[in-house]
């Protein structure tokens, strides 16, 4: 199940931002330029990129899967 996190402007959307978070990071780390996008008419979704924030598992970080991992999340 995929975790996402959007900010919508009140006023219509002057464009939308798609945001692909880094290593070990996670979108909800991302509210406050969520909420200053949005106040400036601008739409931001972002997601949990596999293995991090609320699709991360316990163990290692930046772990896929136990084998293959690198083919499993290109």
């Amino acid at each position: 199940m995929p975790y996402d996190a959007f900010w919508l402007p009140a006023t219509p959307v002057r464009a939308v931002v798609l945001l692909a978070h880094g290593m070990a990071e996670h979108a909800g780390r991302y509210q406050r330029l969520g909420e200053a996008l949005s106040g400036a008419g601008f739409a931001l979704y972002a997601h949990d990129q596999r293995g991090h924030g609320r699709t991360a598992e316990l163990g290692p970080l930046g772990l896929f899967a136990a084998e293959n991992g690198w083919n499993t999340a290109v």
